[in-house]
């Protein structure tokens, strides 16, 4: 389980180019959709779809949110760190989940195996 750590919920975008009606106003809203990375929220490389001109991150209306990454395995799969596997092959899988939010309070609940 990793610590609670920040990203990006939304941001806000606009116009470079001050002459641009979408300068101004909420015209570009970026928001985090699940499974996308942090670069496709933020990033410098957006342009405006009416002139073409470079899109600036208006930073004060940035929404950031909590996040942790947690990988579940099987009890069975202690055993082998503990020493305990009878010199026998053995294989396990994990899931790696990603908490956003108040999901992540949710990690501090202790499951039975």
């Amino acid at each position: 389980m990793t610590t609670v750590t920040k990203y990006t919920q939304g941001a806000r975008f606009l116009c470079s180019d001050e002459a641009c009606p979408l300068s101004k106003g909420f015209q570009y809203i970026r928001v985090h959709v699940p499974g996308a990375t942090e670069s496709a929220t933020v990033r410098n490389d957006f342009l405006c779809n009416l002139c073409s001109s470079s899109l600036q991150e208006d930073r004060k209306f940035r929404v950031l949110g909590d996040k942790q990454i947690v990988e579940i395995i099987t009890t069975k799969a202690l055993r082998a760190f503990q020493g305990y596997s009878n010199n026998q092959p053995f294989r396990f899988q994990s899931l790696t989940i990603f908490l956003r939010g108040h999901h992540s309070a949710l990690s501090r609940v202790p499951c039975a195996g």
